[in-house]
């Protein structure tokens, strides 16, 4: 597991530890949270099943979130137990 504090130590750690599964906070620091991260995020970067955890919880931002690429909107607050079923879940489901 690796942590980043913004959107570009995200993206590097994405294309170098080349993890599978991200989890992404789109408010979060750094340009991470406005583009497709993980479907069409940039060389090295690859496709990599993620969830989106967001403090908005408003339909909009929802549909946004999916459309970027995004397998799951997590509206937070969120118990961890909810998360780790969804990403067992996203882990399992073929790519």
């Amino acid at each position: 597991m690796s942590v980043a504090r913004d959107g570009e130590e995200g993206l590097t750690a994405i294309r170098t530890q080349r993890p599978d599964l991200v989890i992404l906070d789109v408010m979060m620091p750094g340009s991470m949270g406005s583009r497709p991260v993980c479907g069409a995020g940039g060389p090295g970067v690859g496709r990599r099943p993620h969830p989106d955890a967001h403090a908005k919880g408003r339909e909009a931002e929802q549909k946004k979130g999916l459309g970027l690429g995004a397998d799951a909107y997590m509206p937070k607050p969120f118990s961890t137990h909810e998360l780790v079923a969804k990403a067992k879940q996203l882990l399992a489901s073929p790519a």
